[in-house]
């Protein structure tokens, strides 16, 4: 199916019945959720539930199988990801990926200079979205610096970095908090809604349950590759399933 027009009526991101499928395995079945401008989603389920599956193909680094990916109303299901770049879409990885033998800088300018807006050129310049980008998230000052004299704090702030620099819409974050201590966690929620008051729309991975409840709007639970639950995050984390299926636990132990 072609890209079709752009819609405001149109969440930021919308996925209809997505599945993922390799060979025989079913990664991700029937998968619909929304997430509008200006809100945090989180997608929470234990490991191996299709989690980082669902991201990858929401960017077009796998392919889906049946179903539909729509950002702002344009069918992009099909679309290569630099194309769905070019329609405001950035992620980050659960394992930063760097580019080690290049500065922090050189990393985020790369990153603004490849971006192409599908709709005619960026009104800012690539320096300056990456000089934004870098301030933004305390970086500025490491610029010079490379990937492998950073913390892991600084690998996490340095992909979020090189996603803002491309001026995105959409953020597909795969567990920006894994392996912070609190205060870190504390400036990534506070960066995180931020962005969102700015209109940004974003979907999280995310385990860290302290973080979940201080930022996520939605939350939607996947089980298995099927989406189990959804709706505000305290109600999600008071299902009695929910519970159960995250602790690893038989339903019946969880108290009602």
């Amino acid at each position: 199916m072609s890209e079709g027009p752009e819609s405001s009526a149109s969440p930021r991101l919308e996925t209809v019945g997505l599945s993922c499928r390799f060979g025989g395995l079913s990664a991700l079945s029937e998968v619909s959720m929304r997430v509008e401008d200006g809100q945090i989603a989180v997608l929470l389920g234990p490991n191996g539930a299709g989690k980082s599956v669902f991201v990858d193909v929401v960017c077009g680094e796998l392919p889906a199988s049946s179903g539909r990916v729509l950002v702002a109303g344009r069918e992009l299901t099909h679309s290569p990801a630099w194309r769905r770049v070019g329609h405001g879409v950035a992620r980050t990885f659960q394992v930063p990926r760097p580019l080690r033998e290049c500065t922090v800088w050189e990393n985020v300018y790369g990153a603004a200079a490849r971006v192409r807006a599908v709709h005619g050129p960026h009104p800012q310049p690539p320096r300056a979205r990456a000089e934004q980008a870098l301030a933004r998230v305390g970086l500025l000052g490491r610029r010079n610096s490379v990937p492998d004299c950073l913390s892991l704090a600084e690998l996490r702030k340095l992909e979020l970095a090189r996603a803002l620099a491309l001026a995105p819409s959409l953020m597909l974050l795969d567990e920006p908090m894994a392996g912070l201590g609190a205060a870190e966690i504390d400036e990534t929620v506070a960066l995180l809604l931020d962005l969102r008051a700015q209109g940004i729309a974003i979907l999280a991975v995310e385990h860290v349950m302290r973080a979940v409840l201080a930022m996520a709007d939605i939350v939607y639970f996947l089980h298995q590759g099927s989406l189990l639950r959804s709706g505000p995050p305290a109600d999600v984390l008071a299902d009695r399933r929910v519970v159960a299926m995250y602790l690893g636990v038989p339903l019946g132990a969880v108290a009602r």
